[in-house]
């Protein structure tokens, strides 16, 4: 185990900076001979480590909750710009919810179409809802605090070449964990993130690892309800225009109702684009075995560097989606399920579930 100098004092103070060396090598050597093990610093300010506040999460765990939707351990990030966000989300899909209700499906002259009209879009709209909710309470792949065990780190440290002495393994300067590979820290999250894409404020979490499948399904749910959004509006409008709102004379004045239909066709049409772009840049990121993160640095993984899961395409959807590919790859309450090549590796990384909020200073 290394020394706790380079770990926050347990009072959670504020930031503190500490001095640490280059290079801090480890004697863990399995057998006599073998090359040593050496933790490097992930940053290019060496020997200083600037060590964060606490994380702004929580996790709590509620079993009766937990068997109805799947989480065994809730996830949240407290960010005040996060929390707007997604509470954000919540209020349009209550105003698109208004105005269908009381502006189209209730006037409508048609039963059929209200039936339909009703059912599908209430549909579409929970899975959405659903989705978000998942995406926001789920880990993303967080890297555990203090996983600097000596099983941990024999496991992490990458193969010595011939004649070389020493097995390189990096510290995260700021919330002081070995880093995997391709794990990326997140300020706002304040923790390291396995296969770390990006932070959304829509959904108050980063997108990694953990959520991943969450994060899709929710723009294409919202992409799916904003498109019907718009045909039910643009259909609605079409016969009130046609029978002089005759026909729609149990709505809102027609003044109202289509400024009510205008503003929401705009917004289900904004919404609907970007969720789209969103559902495929991630379906891009997975094809190709490549986070936003990496192609903003321009770094490219192979399938056989940096544990990249490898393979073809179908290989990718497998790891995000869960294996093998069923009907749960579109369910948001079915937790993707790895191959079986990844699921060592995830309960050897995994912190050990708790039943109060996590206090673990960063």
């Amino acid at each position: 185990m290394l020394q706790s100098a380079d770990r926050p004092a347990a009072d959670g103070s504020a930031t503190a900076i500490v001095p640490l060396p280059d290079e801090l090598p480890l004697e863990l050597q399995s057998q006599s001979g073998e090359p040593q093990i050496v933790v490097k610093m992930a940053s290019g300010r060496s020997g200083v480590a600037h060590l964060q506040q606490p994380p702004r999460t929580a996790r709590l765990c509620w079993q009766p909750c937990s068997r109805l939707c799947g989480i065994q351990q809730f996830w949240f990030v407290q960010d005040a710009c996060g929390i707007t966000c997604a509470a954000f989300t919540w209020l349009l899909l209550l105003f698109a919810e208004a105005v269908l209700l009381f502006v189209v499906l209730i006037p409508a002259p048609s039963l059929a179409f209200k039936i339909v009209g009703a059912i599908v879009y209430h549909c579409l709209a929970f899975m959405a809802g659903c989705s978000h909710v998942r995406a926001v309470l789920t880990d993303p792949g967080t890297v555990p605090l203090n996983n600097d065990t000596k099983e941990n780190l024999l496991r992490l440290a990458p193969a010595a070449g011939d004649g070389q002495q020493e097995r390189v393994v990096y510290r995260c300067p700021r919330c002081s964990c070995i880093k995997p590979e391709r794990a990326h820290h997140c300020s706002i999250c304040r923790r390291c993130v396995r296969r770390m894409d990006h932070h959304c404020p829509w959904v108050n979490n980063c997108v990694g690892e953990g959520n991943q499948k969450f994060f899709i399904l929710f723009t294409g749910y919202i992409a799916l309800t904003s498109f019907f959004a718009i045909y039910l509006c643009i259909h609605e409008f079409i016969i009130c225009i046609g029978t002089e709102w005759q026909a729609c004379q149990n709505g809102p004045q027609p003044p109202v109702s289509t400024l009510l239909l205008f503003a929401l066709v705009i917004t289900g049409l904004v919404f609907g684009l970007f969720t789209v772009v969103m559902a495929c840049s991630q379906l891009v990121s997975i094809v190709s075995d490549t986070t936003g993160i990496e192609r903003i640095k321009g770094e490219r993984r192979g399938d056989a560097e940096a544990g990249g899961g490898g393979g073809s395409r179908l290989s990718g959807l497998q790891r995000v989606f869960g294996s093998p590919p069923s009907w749960r790859w579109l369910s948001p309450f079915h937790s993707p399920k790895p191959p079986a090549e990844q699921q060592q590796q995830q309960l050897t990384s995994q912190p050990a579930a708790v039943n109060s909020f996590d206090n673990d200073n960063v």
